[in-house]
């Protein structure tokens, strides 16, 4: 669980992206568009459900970012993969 909770915002981030992957790949292979509102329609939730878990694991009357990640991504050119969220964008 504490997986989860470190990596919370970057789930949010990438959920949508593999439900887009998967309605490209369920359009392609299986050509059913009666169902790709269902594939959507449970990205969706799914991405909502967790976005609950956001709202909830919240600290209190905390200031500054919450679920802050920083992580160095190209040493080359000195770039991080830094995501965070604060009390107004929560």
């Amino acid at each position: 669980m504490n997986f989860f909770n470190e990596n919370l915002l970057t789930i949010l981030i990438l959920l949508p992206v593999i439900g887009a992957i998967a309605v490209v790949g369920h359009q392609m292979f299986w050509k059913q568009e009666s169902q790709l509102k269902w594939v959507t329609l449970g990205f969706t939730v799914v991405n909502f459900l967790i976005s609950l878990a956001l709202l909830g694991s919240a600290p209190q009357n905390a200031s500054g970012f919450y679920f802050e990640k920083n992580v160095p991504w190209i040493s080359a050119i000195n770039t991080n993969y830094h995501v965070g969220v604060d009390g107004l964008s929560l």
